[in-house]
């Protein structure tokens, strides 16, 4: 008997949307590949999480295998003729038109769906059965994420069409490219991840906000002015600094954060002040020293508490 999908990812069947998204990426990241090198359990726990999370992530596919099972996601089911069919008078020997009618007429006239063994006899003509499916991952930078890209998957002699702003946990299915079988060939379900670019922080998932801290020195910090930002995905941006900037402060980039299905997070700039280099020549050393203590002159006994 199949495993119930919902408790593949260890959520209810009335969870939220969210709910579900949450408990497949925890699922995903704690089994991934990269993390468990040589684990074939865990390989085979992310590929069926991944697989459970196709279906009850997706709103239409979620709805038919609620309604109907796993007979629901079935290739050319048809849930109108299932809803018609779906009562005693249907299925029963007064329904209109015979046994193999409705199984055509359900299927798309694949065949019957059950095989020599089903209680329902072995009499039905059963199309031959299609090669499995394969999964992979793949992983891409924040800029092909935004922008798209084309990707070569070694050892399957694909290219992966990666569309703009693809998210993490998302799937591509590439179908007729999978494993062989009498039937035809199966699809190749490539899950992307996005890698988060070095150097910044994911602030969260569900919103795709990353955190980016950003050197300035005290100067830019009391005088204010423009200071170049490196955004994550590549390229620069210049932001305006307001004077006496008083830290620790956030600053948004609104929609420069990681790609999300609902569009893409913002990034939010955190400064901070590096010191001054400490020179080598004694003198410069001194004068240093004593432009620091000159300026602590200037800060109020209350701004040191």
């Amino acid at each position: 008997m199949a495993k119930d999908l919902y408790s593949i990812l260890g959520v209810s069947k009335d969870a939220s949307d969210k709910e579900i998204k949450r408990a497949y990426r925890k699922i995903a990241q704690q089994n991934h590949p990269d993390v468990n090198p040589d684990n074939p359990a865990a390989e085979e726990r992310f590929k069926e999480a991944a697989a459970a999370f196709e279906v009850i992530g997706s709103a239409d596919k979620r709805a038919l295998y609620d309604e109907f099972g796993p007979d629901g996601l079935r290739e050319g089911f048809n849930a109108d003729a299932a809803r018609r069919y779906g009562t005693a008078a249907g299925f029963g020997a007064g329904g209109p038109g015979g046994f193999d009618d409705i199984l055509r007429d359900l299927f798309g006239g694949g065949g019957s769906p059950f095989g020599r063994g089903s209680p329902f006899g072995g009499g039905f003509n059963q199309a031959p059965q299609r090669g499995a499916h394969v999964e992979v991952t793949l992983r891409v930078s924040l800029a092909e994420a935004v922008s798209g890209c084309k990707k070569r998957l070694m050892g399957y002699g694909v290219d992966v069409k990666v569309r703009p702003n693809i998210a993490s946990g998302q799937t591509l299915r590439l179908k007729g490219k999978g494993k062989a079988g009498p039937g035809g060939k199966g699809d190749l379900k490539v899950h992307i991840i996005v890698n988060t670019p070095e150097g910044a922080e994911l602030e969260s998932e569900e919103t795709g906000h990353l955190k980016l801290p950003v050197p300035i020195t005290l100067v830019q910090a009391v005088k204010g002015g423009k200071v170049a930002i490196n955004l994550p995905e590549g390229g620069q941006i210049k932001l305006n600094l307001p004077s006496n900037l008083a830290l620790p402060k956030r600053m948004r980039i609104p929609s420069r954060g990681m790609t999300t299905k609902e569009g893409r997070g913002h990034l939010y700039v955190m400064p901070y002040i590096i010191p001054p280099t400490i020179p080598n020549e004694e003198t410069a050393r001194e004068s240093l020293s004593q432009l620091i203590e000159d300026l602590d002159l200037f800060y109020s006994d209350d701004s040191t508490d």
